[in-house]
């Protein structure tokens, strides 16, 4: 998704569908929402995604298919000035050279016998 300067209103809403692919199963697997700088970092295993991402409100836990209200604002879609300067202000970024973020969607399994937990993840 492209978000030009002009269409950067901090109380337009954007909607983000994912699908997970399987049906979560209670107690054993956390779904997960994230903003992340890259796709690699979405399928950090184990852990979560390293700064500067951020976690998103926590999307349903027993459903394969949802939906992700964001808003254009710091703490949602927007990093914060200190990654992202300006935010929709921001003066640096251009097309040649776009500010990129990613939505992000894990489900975390748990780990089995001690081992390290299953992280399957959609940017």
């Amino acid at each position: 998704m492209h978000i030009g300067k002009s269409l950067c209103i901090p109380d337009q809403v954007i909607d983000f569908q994912y699908n997970l692919g399987v049906v979560p199963t209670p107690g054993v697997d956390t779904v997960q929402a994230w903003i992340v700088k890259d796709s690699g970092a979405c399928s950090t295993t184990p852990g979560d995604p390293p700064a500067p991402s951020q976690p998103l409100s926590v999307p349903s836990q027993t459903s394969q298919t949802g939906v992700v209200l964001l808003h254009l604002r710091v703490g949602e879609l927007l990093f914060p000035d200190a990654t992202f300067p300006g935010g929709c202000a921001n003066t640096t970024s251009r097309a040649a050279e776009p500010f990129n973020e990613l939505f992000c969607v894990r489900r975390v399994s748990a780990a089995v016998f001690g081992g390290n937990p299953t992280v399957n993840s959609n940017t």
